[in-house]
C-alpha cells in the first residue's frame, strides 16, 4: 500500500491524513506485485517445496525478513559502517571451508533452507562485503532452488570483480543495492583504494548495461560530503542513469544521534528544491519508507521510521539502549556464528540455529518459531498494517 504526502503541509514534512493509493508496478519490487493492499499474496505461495496458504495476521507480527550477515570482511573502511552491530574480521570469510568458527557452505544452506521454511520471504545478504564469500553464488542458487519465490538481495561496495556479481544473478539474485561510499574519486579515497573506486565504477556501468535491477545508497555523514552528494545526485538526473528506473536511497549516519530522516529532508530540499508529494511504500516485510519523484525522473527514498519508537521485542520495554535504536528496518539477523539476532544493539537478544539446523529443516524451522514467538512483543503489528 502506498500514501502520498504532501511534504508543503508541515515543516518536517509529516502529516496527520494521507490520501491511499497503489505504487505503480514499475515502482514496486517484484514481490510487492504479488500482494493486495494487505501485503498478503492471493492464493497460496510455494516455500521450501511446500504450499502455503495466504492468510491474514492473527497475532503478533513475525518477522518475514532476514539479513544474512555472510562474513563481516570488507576491503573498504567506511567510519560510518555499523557491520549490522557486529565487529570486522580479519578471518577469510571468504574461504570454501569453514574456519574458526564459521558455518560451512552446507551449513549455510541448512540454516537457510530452516529460515524460509519458518516464513521468511526475504533474504538479503550482505557484511562485510557480501562478494568476498566465493561460493555466494551456489548459495543463492540453492535458496531459489529450495524457495524459488523468496526476494533474494544483497547489499554490495562493488569492491570486487564485475564477474563475482555477475555470478549472483545469473544464480538467481533478484535485485541489488550498490552502496556509494562516494560518487567522486576524491570522497571515494576516504574509504577505499583507486582500484575499489574503478570496481565500483565497472560494477555500476555493467549492471546498467544489463538492465539489473538496482539501487544506489549513499550514508550522508554531514557537511564535508555535501557537494559529493550534489554531484551523485545530478549525474543520476543524466545518461547512462537516468531513465533506467534507478532508485537512490539516503540513509542518515545511525552513528550520529542528530540525524533522522527530518535531516534528509532538509538535505534533500537544499539540493533539490521543494520536495514533490512522498510516496509511502509501505514494505509488508519491513518497514515504511518515502519516495521522492521529480519530474527529471530522479527518485529518492527516505527511510522514514524508527525500529526504536515501534519497540517489537518484548525485551524493548526495558532496555537502556531504546534511544539509539534508529535503523529503519524490521528484521532478523543471521552472523557467522550461526546466531539469529533481533536487534543490532543488543547482540545478547538472539538464538542459535546452527545446531537445529544441522538436525533438519523442519527442527531448525521449529525452533525458529519457538524463538520468535517468544522475543516478539504482545500486539506488536496490530497496531498497525501489516502482513502475516
Amino acid at each position: 500500500m502506498t500514501s502520498t504526502i504532501d511534504p508543503s503541509s508541515s515543516p518536517s514534512g509529516r502529516q496527520d491524513s494521507v490520501a491511499l493509493r497503489r505504487v505503480p508496478p514499475e515502482v514496486t519490487p517484484p514481490l510487492h506485485r504479488e500482494m493486495g493492499k494487505s501485503g498478503a499474496r492471493s492464493g497460496a505461495e510455494d516455500v521450501a517445496g511446500d504450499v502455503v496458504e495466504a492468510h491474514a495476521p492473527a497475532g503478533p507480527r513475525t518477522p518475514r525478513y532476514l539479513r544474512v550477515v555472510i562474513t563481516t570482511r570488507c576491503p573498504m573502511q567506511c567510519p560510518f559502517c555499523h557491520h549490522e552491530g557486529l565487529k570486522p574480521s580479519s578471518e577469510d570469510a571468504g574461504s570454501r571451508v569453514g574456519r574458526d568458527g564459521s558455518p560451512s557452505f552446507e551449513e549455510w544452506c541448512c540454516m537457510l533452507e530452516a529460515a524460509v521454511e519458518a516464513g521468511v520471504r526475504k533474504l538479503k545478504f550482505l557484511g562485510g562485503e557480501p562478494l568476498v564469500y566465493r561460493d555466494l553464488p551456489r548459495l543463492i542458487a540453492r535458496v531459489k532452488r529450495v524457495a524459488p519465490g523468496v526476494d533474494v538481495s544483497m547489499i554490495t561496495s562493488g569492491a570486487a570483480q564485475p564477474s563475482a556479481l555477475a555470478a549472483c544473478f545469473e544464480a538467481g539474485l533478484d535485485r541489488a543495492n550498490l552502496s556509494i561510499h562516494g560518487w567522486t574519486e576524491r570522497t571515494f579515497a576516504r574509504n577505499g583504494s583507486k582500484a575499489l573506486f574503478e570496481l565500483r565504477r565497472r560494477n555500476l556501468k555493467r549492471l546498467l548495461e544489463r538492465g539489473r535491477p538496482v539501487k544506489l545508497n549513499y550514508v550522508y555523514t554531514g557537511a564535508s560530503c555535501e557537494a559529493d552528494l550534489a554531484a551523485f545526485l545530478d549525474d543520476v538526473r543524466r545518461p547512462p542513469i537516468a531513465g533506467r528506473g534507478v532508485v537512490v536511497s539516503i540513509l542518515d549516519d545511525l552513528s550520529n544521534p542528530g540525524m533522522g530522516p527530518d535531516t534528509i529532508r532538509s538535505l534533500l530540499r537544499r539540493l533539490c528544491g521543494t520536495l514533490p508529494a512522498a510516496e509511502v511504500d509501505d514494505d509488508p516485510y519491513s518497514l515504511p519508507a518515502e519516495r521522492y519523484r521529480w519530474p527529471s525522473g530522479l527518485c529518492v527514498e527516505v527511510k522514514s521510521s524508527r525500529l526504536g519508537d515501534l519497540a517489537p521485542w518484548n525485551a524493548c520495554g526495558t532496555c537502556d539502549k531504546r534511544a539509539q535504536c534508529r535503523e529503519g528496518t524490521f528484521a532478523l539477523r543471521l552472523d557467522p556464528t550461526g546466531r539469529v539476532r533481533f536487534c543490532m544493539d543488543r547482540l545478547d537478544l538472539g538464538f542459535s540455529l546452527i545446531e537445529p539446523a544441522r538436525a533438519g529443516r523442519d527442527q531448525g524451522a521449529k525452533a525458529w518459531r519457538r524463538a520468535v514467538a517468544g522475543a516478539v512483543r504482545p500486539g506488536f503489528g496490530q497496531e498497525q498494517v501489516f502482513s502475516a
